[in-house]
């Protein structure tokens, strides 16, 4: 009965798996688990470095 109550999802950075998306407008999640968070993290690190150097 409820109009909006379809869950929202984006593919994940890494492996494009569907995530479920909070409630919230302004906020997203980008990654499925926080491994993924994490790799992606090192890599923009290593990358930032990289074009440091």
């Amino acid at each position: 009965m409820n109009g909006g109550t379809r869950i929202r999802t984006l593919p994940c950075g890494w492996c494009h798996v569907p995530v479920p998306q909070p409630r919230s407008r302004w906020r997203t999640r980008r990654y499925c688990s926080k491994a993924h968070r994490r790799k992606n993290r090192v890599v923009e690190a290593v990358g930032n470095f990289l074009d440091s150097v």
